[in-house]
């Protein structure tokens, strides 16, 4: 999995918490160990937002985004 520093990992979390809720913290906890890189972990965790503006949104909050 990626090597994610502690303010990455939260920054994402962060994010999809507002997309999705409470249930990020576990989507994330869950899609680190598969994912090889920061941008991965926020493909990976876009895929479970329904909605295009809403993943879109997500998406726009990554660094560099």
């Amino acid at each position: 999995g990626a090597n994610l520093s502690a303010a990455q990992t939260e920054r994402v979390e962060r994010a999809l918490t507002r997309a999705l809720g409470p249930i990020a913290k576990l989507l994330v906890k869950r899609a680190l160990p598969g994912a090889g890189s920061e941008a991965a972990l926020w493909e990976r965790l876009a895929a479970h937002i329904e909605r295009p503006a809403d993943r879109d949104a997500f998406l726009r909050q990554r660094p560099g985004g």
